[in-house]
This record gives C-alpha cells, sequence and structure tokens, in this order.
C-alpha cells in the first residue's frame, strides 16, 4: 500500500519498494527466508530510462540505449556484454546471451510482447 513517500510493501513484508516523483521503482529490499535482506538499486537518466541495476553492491547491471530509446544491451560492472537485443523495426524479436541460445519475444501488431519462448519450443 503506498506511503506518502511512494512507498509499497508487498507479500507479507517481504518485499519494500520504493518509488520516486515520476513513479520509477528507485529501490526493492527482499527479505529471504533467512532473514538477510537483498537490496537491488535503480538509476535513471533524464529521459527515464534506468541506465544502472545494483544488486547488493556486488552486482552491477549497465543499460545501453540508441539515442531513440531503444536498449541495445547490457553490460556488468567491468563492461562485459551480458545480453544484446535484436529488433525488427521498434519491436523487440530476441535477446541473445553470449554462450547460450536466443530467447524469442512474440507480440502484437502494437509491438506488446505477448509471450516469450526459447530456442525449444518452451513458453515462459
Amino acid at each position: 500500500m503506498p506511503t506518502a513517500s511512494h512507498n509499497q510493501t508487498f507479500g507479507g513484508n517481504n518485499f519494500k519498494c520504493n518509488y520516486d516523483a515520476e513513479n520509477r521503482l528507485t529501490k526493492i529490499e527482499q527479505k529471504t527466508e533467512t532473514g538477510t535482506t537483498i537490496t537491488t538499486d535503480n538509476t535513471y537518466n533524464a529521459d527515464g530510462l534506468r541506465v544502472k541495476k545494483v544488486i547488493d553492491t556486488t552486482t552491477t547491471v549497465v543499460y545501453h540505449y540508441l539515442p531513440s530509446g531503444i536498449l541495445l544491451f547490457t553490460s556488468d560492472g567491468t563492461g562485459a556484454i551480458i545480453d544484446r537485443y535484436i529488433y525488427a523495426g521498434s519491436a523487440l524479436v530476441a535477446k541473445c546471451r553470449p554462450g547460450i541460445k536466443f530467447i524469442h519475444y512474440y507480440g502484437d501488431r502494437q509491438a506488446h510482447v505477448r509471450f516469450i519462448t526459447d530456442d525449444s519450443g518452451r513458453c515462459w
């Protein structure tokens, strides 16, 4: 339920989500079954696109976009590529992770993703 500071709590206090004034998810705190807390912090650019995600200060994901705002790839904190994204026009059609098979995205006419499959045809 929202509070004045744009915070929300879900799942019996297992998740605490913080949002900024533009309603962007800035922080997630997740309590695990062992009692530890996993914290994820998101950073956004002036266009409102997420440019960085940091999980427990140890795992960093950096998001790289075209000037039009289309996500091209993600990298880790050292600059190594994690995922590459493939488009047909502005519609996302696949994601490729080095050394791993493709993930395929199937969308409607408005380029909204409706379902996702892996190379074996299994739906996610």
